[in-house]
């Protein structure tokens, strides 16, 4: 059998036992080269240096149409460089600048090329993107060297600053930023950024709003500016929803935002009571997705039923799985757990004296009745959500509790439909409200069953 009358499904086949490139056998026929590009270009990772070819291989030549090959593009926005001399200095101004101008300019070629696309290519492919400057120590592509150049920095800060460089850094899109409209983006990713540069909030939703075919959403932020009170409220209100397209259905949103190690001091505040801007933003958003998954996130009761919404009806049609994991306060400054008399005597100087003085403060894992706000709030939302399968509610709890078998305190609701059953386990004492337990009869019996099964149970003896 000639080779250029194989099968496209053998030659798929055969291609996958070779290790090395593929590249050489695309120049047998125009066959192998079609089976050829459909593996090569199913994945790519590109850089904004390289936009210039990626447009001509990808897009200039139509005839081609590599681009119905495409399934995952992982986009890397890649920074101006810094002397040697600046590892030392913190970001200033300019250096912010000439940051988000080469930040703006990388999305707004990405999205003008993948905007040229035709239709018949829309609507499959997943977008990843993250962004680095060559110069910054994870960029390193020599582990030994990265090595060296992190131990520099951890013993001789002045002379290497490391990541903290630009801890307090957002990339931004400039105002007068014009981005194409990109039908062709199913998916989206902005993935943990320990190791990238941090995103501004605001970019992250000006660049969802122009991808109007998005269907799911995974992106990590962060809301831990402890220091610049004014930054961080100004990063979380920028954070808005309004032009997110109606065709998205899966959020998984990561917005991390930990509460004082020390719990002696008081949680930050976010918002007023009832006036949180992000879970009121998040509520709305909710109402037209099948899953919300929330994890670090700093919210108030409003993300499940806003203090102004009474009566009203709110509606989540296609919300089937809701999973959040949450800080121990609310937004408005509340702690959702105090200290329990139970641990008291597990704290003491000798067993906490291996990890600092503030170990004896990191205390609260007994709920309060804050704590039932959130609990009764949610349970007016699930009434409303006909098609919901589960819900699970997990407290962010970091306490201290040390030589202890299972050293993590707990503090975990579930609801499960199909069951009528409602759990909580908690390493504390924890008694439901009776107004939080009437609400969740009523939403048994709007799922079809004769009253929730409610059950309180230790976190020792976990039953899922």
């Amino acid at each position: 059998m000639a080779a250029q009358s194989l099968p496209l499904e053998t030659l798929y086949q055969i291609f996958g036992y070779i290790n090395g490139s593929l590249a050489p056998y695309a120049s047998v026929c125009r066959t192998w080269q079609s089976a050829v590009e459909k593996l090569t270009f199913a994945d790519l990772n590109i850089n904004s240096s390289i936009l210039e070819e990626f447009d001509q291989i990808t897009g200039s030549s139509k005839s081609l149409g590599r681009y119905y090959h495409i399934k995952k593009i992982f986009f890397k926005v890649v920074l101006p460089k810094y002397s040697v001399a600046a590892r030392s200095r913190y970001e200033n101004e300019h250096d912010r600048n000439r940051n988000n101008e080469a930040f703006t300019h990388a999305i707004e070629s990405l999205f003008r090329i993948l905007s040229s696309w035709p239709n018949e290519c829309c609507n499959t492919k997943y977008l990843g993107l993250y962004s680095r400057s060559p110069s910054d120590w994870q960029a390193e592509p020599d582990w030994g060297k990265r090595a060296a150049r992190q131990k520099t920095g951890c013993i001789f800060p002045e002379r290497d600053l490391l990541e903290r460089r630009y801890e307090h850094c957002y990339l931004g899109l400039i105002e007068e930023s014009n981005l194409s409209n990109v039908d062709c983006i199913s998916s989206f990713r902005i993935p943990g950024q320990y190791s990238h540069r941090k995103i501004a909030p605001k970019a992250v939703s000006k660049m969802v709003s122009h991808l109007p075919r998005l269907q799911h959403i995974n992106v990590a932020l962060n809301d831990c500016e402890s220091e610049d009170i004014m930054l961080r409220d100004q990063l979380r209100n920028e954070f808005t929803f309004n032009d997110w397209p109606q065709s998205l259905r899966h959020l998984n949103l990561s917005y991390w935002g930990p509460t004082p190690r020390d719990q002696s001091l008081p949680p930050p505040k976010r918002s007023s009571t009832g006036m949180d801007s992000l879970s009121i933003a998040l509520n709305q958003l909710s109402q037209q997705l099948e899953s919300i998954k929330l994890s670090h996130i700093m919210i108030s009761s409003e993300l499940f039923w806003p203090a102004g919404a009474g009566k009203s009806i709110l509606f989540w049609p296609n919300l089937v799985a809701f999973d959040l994991s949450y800080e121990a306060a609310t937004s408005c400054g509340k702690w959702l757990f105090e200290r329990d008399p139970a641990w008291n005597d597990k704290c003491t100087e000798s067993s906490c004296h291996f990890d600092s003085p503030q170990s004896c403060n990191e205390f609260r894992m007994l709920p309060n009745k804050h704590i039932n706000d959130i609990y009764l709030a949610a349970a007016y939302a699930a009434k409303n959500m006909p098609r919901l399968n589960r819900m699970r509610l997990e407290a962010e709890i970091r306490s201290s509790v040390p030589h202890e078998p299972n050293p993590v305190p707990t503090h975990i609701f579930q609801y499960d439909v199909t069951l009528g059953k409602a759990i909580w386990v908690s390493s504390s004492e924890f008694h439901i409200a009776e107004e939080v337990r009437r609400a969740w009869n009523t939403v048994a019996k709007s799922h079809g069953h004769v009253e929730i099964c409610a059950e309180v149970c230790c976190a020792s003896h976990p039953v899922f």
